[in-house]
């Protein structure tokens, strides 16, 4: 939230706002890529809020991911107790809180206790929030200007929200990072000599037995799960245990 005691209130946050923009401005004036995550739905937040953050986070330049998330009341936490206090909740909705009922913060979250208008709202300000990573500052301006994001709370949601999911994940750092990484990991499976070798319990199995992929040696198990082999390796680091002892 990008109101300081709405924070403070329902999230047990301090930080102040004066000390968030200080941390923003830094990293664009510096040029550091950054990201943002921000949470929809909060008890007492305001649609006022979100067009003062809208407008901010039209502004920055190397802010390369928003990503919004909706608010979910977590059984027992103390902001299920704020928001009862404000009558936001229900005994009811607490009740269903309890259960299990209310949906997760990478969905709906707990929104569904909102009128639907206020929904809506909330729904729109995700998918803009959302798409803000994939167009420039000045072209961001432009559409707040212009006033057509509020068309967003008419677009169908969730294949509106796939769509950006999909261009997001194409043109993310972070998305092609972790693609990158896992298919690291699922080539390294097709490694003979790395422990999450797919045949290791298959009998081609034996082919490789030789590998001794528990050898006590760190610096050689190293190199093993690399998929490769020392140039140079001692021999006494190849001997079995056993035969050690019967040397000495």
């Amino acid at each position: 939230s990008f109101d300081q005691n709405l924070r403070l209130e329902a999230l047990n946050r301090n930080e102040t706002n004066k000390t968030i923009m200080r941390a923003i401005d830094t990293m664009e004036e510096v040029g550091i890529p950054y990201t943002l995550d921000y949470i929809l739905g909060l008890p007492g937040q305001t649609e006022t809020e979100l067009e003062n953050v809208l407008e901010m986070f039209s502004r920055l330049k190397h802010c390369y991911r928003l990503s919004p998330f909706m608010c979910q009341y977590l059984p027992g936490s103390k902001m299920v107790d704020y928001a009862v206090r404000r009558g936001d909740l229900s005994l009811g909705d607490v009740e269903r809180i309890n259960s299990g009922e209310h949906d997760n913060y990478m969905g709906e979250g707990s929104i569904g206790i909102y009128s639907g208008e206020w929904q809506r709202k909330l729904r729109m300000y995700r998918l803009i929030f959302r798409s803000f990573g994939l167009v420039p500052a000045w072209a961001r301006q432009a559409f707040l200007k212009s006033g057509i994001y509020r068309v967003f709370q008419y677009l169908p949601q969730k294949p509106t929200l796939k769509i950006l999911d999909i261009f997001i994940a194409l043109f993310d750092m972070d998305a092609r990072s972790y693609f990158y990484n896992y298919l690291w990991w699922i080539s390294r499976r097709f490694v003979p000599g790395h422990p999450t070798f797919i045949f290791r319990r298959s009998p081609l199995r034996t082919k490789y037995r030789s590998l001794n992929l528990l050898a006590e040696n760190a610096e050689l198990n190293r190199f093993r799960c690399r998929g490769e082999q020392p140039e140079t390796a001692p021999q006494e680091r190849l001997v079995p245990q056993s035969n050690r002892e019967g040397a000495a």
